[in-house]
């Protein structure tokens, strides 16, 4: 079981890699100075071969007290097709993506409000989602709420990012969300899976 975040639309999704995570091949890294393993520094292995190595300059640390912390670079987020949908993935709409990043930093979020207001320039909607997969029994409570694209802040992403969608009845998230979710969450038994619908 695990948290997914995901971008969910009619229009298909712009895909955006992080600049912070390259794969490359043995060569390549050789060349950028990178350290190796031996084992890929062997006659055995094609140093030409393309995504032998992934490399990064992006981390996450915990800290004392259970706190993580990231590099803190604001355009350390990837939007991903989700290539086959998944049980847990509830949205009607044809296109989804992943929202990856190391945490939520405002401008982590005010990047991912900036890539939805463009991407409404050719499609009515999009939907944000915030889930925890693996809950089909019983099957989750959708919440959904509807945000004008120019009323979205990054404090709402924030607040959807905060709220766990798992066994919300012991999660303490339900001051920071839209007053129509509250009583979902003090009366949900089963798990909820949260959605913006920005127009």
């Amino acid at each position: 079981m695990s948290a997914l975040i995901y971008l969910a639309s009619d229009t298909n999704l712009k895909e955006v890699k992080s600049p912070h995570n390259k794969t490359m091949s043995v060569n390549e890294a050789l060349a950028l100075g990178i350290e190796i393993p031996d084992i890929l520094n062997s006659q055995a292995i094609d140093k030409d071969k393309p995504d032998m190595i992934l490399w990064t300059d992006s981390y996450t640390e915990s800290k004392e007290g259970g706190l993580l912390v990231d590099s803190g670079f604001a355009d350390d987020i990837s939007i991903l097709p989700i290539n086959e949908k998944m049980e847990d993935v509830r949205t009607k709409k044809q296109y989804c993506s992943m929202v990856e990043w190391p945490g939520y930093t405002k401008e982590r979020a005010d990047n991912l409000i900036a890539y939805m207001k463009d991407h409404l320039l050719h499609s009515p909607e999009i939907e944000l989602w915030h889930i925890w997969m693996g809950c089909e029994n019983p099957p989750p409570k959708i919440q959904k709420t509807l945000i004008r694209m120019e009323q979205l802040t990054a404090e709402h992403i924030k607040n959807l990012m905060e709220c766990m969608s798992y066994k919300p009845k012991r999660m303490a998230c339900a001051a920071s969300l839209p007053r129509d979710w509250e009583s979902a969450v003090e009366e949900a038994e089963q798990d909820v899976h949260y959605c913006y619908v920005i127009r």
